[in-house]
This record gives C-alpha cells, structure tokens and sequence, in this order.
C-alpha cells in the first residue's frame, strides 16, 4: 500500500494544473494500481476531500437595497409581529383542514411488533 500511496502522489503533483478532471481510472491507468487501491489511498481521498471543498459555493453576504429598508423600520420589533404570524398560521391550518391535497405525514408501520 505504501507504493500506491507514493505512486498516486506523484501522479497527482505532476498533474495538479488539471486537477478537475482527474480521476480515479486516469490513475489507475498510468500508475498501474488498481482502482480499487487507488481510491483506498490516504492521499486520493484527501484529493477528493479537497475537490468536493473547493467546488462547495462561498456565501456572499449582500447588503440590502434601498427598497427593503426603506419597507424595514428601525423600531420594528419581533414582538409586533406575534400576533401576524400566529394569525398565518391559523389561516393556514384552516386552509389544510378544507384541502384534502395536504394530507398529515405519519410513519406507518408495515408489519406488526413482534
């Protein structure tokens, strides 16, 4: 296993510039460890630990528009909108009461306990 974890690393030094399109079988192939060996190496999953990390989005933080905080107001406080959001959320559940559409999620057993 030591050969393959040295052979796999200088593949993947040699080839860091096309780092998205390596893979697994291109490896195998030119280093002549299988590929079963090669995706059980401790640097070809540090590979694709760090692929799979760098293809993740970055959030980005936005600062607001001149339409919402113009709609926002400095002394709004969350205890002024208790009463809306308890009255959506009655309206709501009338709403699921006359809709058969949106039927209650349970868990069903499919056998009985033994």
């Amino acid at each position: 296993m030591h050969q393959a974890e040295i052979l796999v690393a200088e593949y993947l030094s040699k080839h860091k510039q096309n780092e998205a399109e390596i893979t697994r079988d291109e490896v195998a192939d030119a280093t002549g460890v299988s590929t079963g060996s090669v995706s059980n190496t401790r640097i070809w999953k540090a590979f694709q630990k760090f692929r799979k990390d760098r293809s993740k989005p970055k959030l980005k933080t936005r600062q607001m528009g001149d339409r919402i905080t113009a709609v926002l107001s400095d002394d709004l406080e969350l205890d002024d909108l208790a009463p809306e959001v308890a009255e959506l959320y009655a309206d709501q559940q009338q709403d699921k009461a006359k809709d058969d559409s949106f039927p209650e999620r349970h868990q069903s057993r499919r056998h009985a306990p033994s």
